[in-house]
């Protein structure tokens, strides 16, 4: 089972992470203008626990792929 990442330009997208990344996704995120939806998990009892992140953002192409960047870049700091 591996983690994945997405991002789509037309509706809420999500990030997996690991539970001690949520803040530093959040934050990385919502300084680029995109918006929180949704924080939870799909499985239970796993180690390391995963969490999804959904989020929703507004505006030029370039610029919301950039946000996204900015949260792929904190991942597995």
């Amino acid at each position: 089972m591996g983690l994945n990442s997405w991002a789509m330009l037309k509706s809420p997208a999500d990030i997996a992470k690991r539970e001690s990344e949520v803040n530093s996704v959040l934050k990385a995120l919502r300084s680029n203008g995109l918006n929180i939806v949704a924080i939870h998990h799909h499985m239970l009892d796993t180690q390391p626990n995963v969490i999804f992140l959904h989020y929703w953002g507004r505006g030029p192409a370039p610029k919301l792929a950039a946000g996204f960047r900015s949260a792929l870049d904190v991942l597995g700091k």
